[in-house]
């Protein structure tokens, strides 16, 4: 289940990869549109984890994401082609 469960983007490439494995994972992703920006940490933005909390996907901040009962997963490089797999952290 990928309810509040969030992945950290780490750069506009990435954050294709993660829209991508959510979209493969059955969530509408259809906030992020084909000229979208992604927020990252290298960037140094804030929201910067994208995923699903209170069933909204969207970019969120460390600060909200840092609740207890956001599960924060790793894309793996595998997970692209094999959407089942991540490690969560």
């Amino acid at each position: 289940m990928l309810e509040n469960t969030v992945i950290k983007v780490r750069d506009q490439e990435h954050g294709w990869k993660v829209i991508n494995w959510f979209k493969s994972q059955g969530v509408d992703t259809s906030y992020v549109d084909a000229d979208h920006i992604f927020s990252s940490e290298s960037r140094g933005d804030a929201l910067f984890y994208y995923g699903v909390i209170d069933g909204q996907f969207e970019n969120w901040g460390k600060g909200y994401v840092g609740s207890s009962r956001v599960r924060i997963i790793e894309l793996l490089e595998e997970a692209v082609n094999e959407p089942e797999l991540n490690v969560i952290l």
